[in-house]
């Protein structure tokens, strides 16, 4: 977990709770039917607009992306680029597609160029 995942929760869990305990009712800061109108109507919105397979899905990734935290080494990235812009210049923007991809995103980057690139070719003007 990113340590300011953690960071902004305390925060935030701590400043509601101190303005609770200024003296003020706690259903002040209770509005259940606002609560149920801007949720439910979040939901439904979504639900309208993507395949329920998706929006689950979806909510699993969101929830892992925001605390799990998957770092890359940003000189490894810079010497994955280098390999890849080279290996274009000798073979082409399809040449990336045969590259061996060290992460996902590098991969999904190769994947997109080569398409790009394929889709370029077999258009005629």
């Amino acid at each position: 977990m990113d340590i300011a995942t953690l960071l902004g929760l305390v925060i935030g869990v701590t400043v509601v709770m101190l303005a609770i305990m200024t003296g003020s009712e706690l259903s002040i800061f209770l509005n259940h039917p606002g609560f149920l109108i801007v949720c439910g109507g979040t939901f439904a919105a979504t639900l309208i607009k993507f395949p329920i397979s998706g929006v689950f899905v979806a909510f699993f990734v969101g929830i892992r992306a925001a605390f799990v935290n998957e770092r890359e080494s940003p000189h490894e990235i810079i010497n994955l680029t280098m390999r890849l812009v080279k290996r274009a210049r000798k073979a082409g923007l399809l040449g990336w597609k045969r590259s061996t991809s060290a992460t996902p995103f590098s991969a999904r980057a190769s994947s997109y160029a080569s398409t790009a690139a394929r889709s370029m070719s077999s258009a005629r003007y």
